[in-house]
């Protein structure tokens, strides 16, 4: 099986025009192979804004651009889509019935396992509709025979899945109540690479975990990550990361540009302030996020060489074109610090960056700020590195590239560590995180960058949402609108 992209998404619950359109718009940038339901596809029967949505989705005129999966939820199916099930596998084009369970496998190769529905109270004899949003033990364990899965997909967690976790679990999960032990069952039954599920609703992805070896075996350890889609709720955890498309909660609106390896986007919560930095027509915030998961390479192995410099080079590229932007927007007053923190167990890796007074860069008070907070966190002290080169270090540490544009009064005054380029000079430095360390505050370079620009109350970007959800939406599509117009003429990707 060739490389394959998936989209993973949660309970639509009967939203069809939003979330087809939202999935449209990504299919078009990502071109994905298939798109997968976790949860309920279709919302309560008594929801007459849901009722005239199914009737427009049973008559094809909502539009669905990727071939999508679905098995049933925690709900019953709708009368009609039954009905039209009995005599079709697809409820309209590209929407296709899995089954209440069963295996299938793409036309890619991609195998998958699902089993929908809630555990039935008894495991006695019981007649149960191919509909029905409820499964037996007897039906979990009849898939064991499967043998192996690249996704299973189930509508209940495993039990026992947070078990030897260190990441947070959202407050109103019971996570260990509320596992369903003949799932954990299956997935050491198939070792999945991946295993998606819904309910508990709740946005919460388990750090990789090593299978049992089998006995016998020869081959290397099969590695499972978990991963749960939240439905349609709204909630503000820190666990959530709206950077992965995978996400049911991903703001395409925030996105700028896509490259091959990467893509630029606006931020939630950007540090600066709308009027921070007149001579842009945004905050003067912008991140660079690479489109493979941060994950992936602890699931299945080490990446090649030549891939990871390939997806840097790209970043880079962004990173130097947003340089060269913010330098030619202010005439040469602003210059950048980009930051990049990498840790063991985070969500998706990116880059941040963010416009600052090039005089604070050229006069080290930035250089300055990162080592004088790093030591009150008793933190390792830093290292230069090459600003165009990959760290040898592969993951756990966090890294700094300051920029300034070319001003010639100041060249000769750079130190030895800078890299002169046409467009300004660049220097980068770093410093490891051991996995000793009890706790590495993430918002660590943004609280540096918030002090420099006198923004302190900004530093958790949590709290500067506005509380009203559709304020907050016009001024994240404000500022993605401003980024794009200051970008298109320094966007290599476009």
């Amino acid at each position: 099986m060739g490389v394959a992209k998936v989209l993973v998404v949660g309970a639509i619950a009967g939203h069809f025009k939003k979330a087809f359109d939202k999935i449209n718009r990504l299919q078009a940038k990502q071109n994905f192979a298939v798109c997968l339901v976790v949860g309920d596809v279709f919302g309560a029967g008594n929801d007459d804004e849901n009722a005239t949505e199914l009737d427009d989705l049973l008559a094809g005129s909502i539009t669905i651009n990727v071939p999508t999966y679905f098995s049933v939820g925690s709900r019953p199916l709708p009368e009609k889509v039954s009905e039209k099930l009995e005599s079709s596998d697809e409820v309209c084009p590209n929407l296709v019935w899995t089954g209440r369970k069963g295996t299938f496998t793409t036309s890619d190769g991609i195998r998958i396992v699902a089993l929908g529905g809630r555990l039935a109270a008894s495991d006695a004899p019981q007649t149960i509709g191919k509909y029905d949003p409820v499964f037996l033990q007897s039906d979990a364990r009849g898939l064991h025979g499967a043998h192996s899965a690249h996704i299973l997909l189930t509508n209940q967690w495993p039990a026992n899945i947070t078990r030897l976790s260190n990441l947070d679990v959202p407050e109103s999960i019971q996570a260990e109540s509320e596992g369903v032990q003949c799932l954990a069952n299956l997935n050491l039954a198939l070792k999945p690479w991946y295993h998606f599920s819904s309910s508990p609703p709740a946005s919460w992805e388990r750090e990789p975990f090593k299978q049992p070896d089998e006995y016998g075996s020869m081959g290397d350890q099969k590695i499972t990550r978990f991963k749960s889609a939240a439905g349609r709720k709204r909630h503000y955890d820190p666990s959530d990361c709206f950077m992965c498309v995978t996400q049911p909660g991903f703001r395409s609106h925030l996105v700028v540009s896509i490259g091959d390896e990467s893509m630029v986007t606006a931020l939630r919560g950007p540090l600066p302030l709308p009027d921070t930095f007149p001579e842009l027509s945004f905050s003067g915030h912008a991140m660079i996020i690479p489109h493979y998961h941060a994950a992936d390479e602890v699931a299945h192995g080490k990446r090649p060489q030549d891939e990871i410099d390939k997806e840097f080079a790209e970043m880079t590229k962004f990173r130097k074109a947003l340089n060269s932007m913010v330098g030619s927007k202010s005439n040469g007053r602003l210059g950048t610090v980009c930051t990049e923190v990498n840790r063991t167990g985070i969500r998706h890796f990116h880059w941040q960056v963010i416009a600052m007074e090039a005089a604070k860069i050229r006069k080290g008070l930035v250089e300055a700020a990162f080592k004088v907070l790093a030591e009150k966190h008793q933190y390792p002290p830093f290292e230069d590195c090459d600003p165009d080169q990959v760290l040898k270090q592969r993951n756990d540490f966090c890294r700094i590239w300051l920029w300034t544009p070319s001003n010639a009064a100041d060249v000769a005054e750079q130190k030895s560590n800078g890299q002169e380029t046409d467009e300004g000079t660049t220097k980068s430095f770093f410093l490891p995180v051991p996995t000793s360390l009890e706790r590495f505050y993430l918002w660590y370079p943004r609280e540096v960058c918030a002090g420099l620009l006198q923004l302190e109350d900004r530093t958790n970007w949590m709290s500067t949402l506005h509380p009203d959800e559709k304020e907050e939406q016009k001024a994240e599509e404000s500022d993605a609108e401003g980024l794009k117009q200051d970008f298109a003429d320094f966007d290599f990707a476009m």
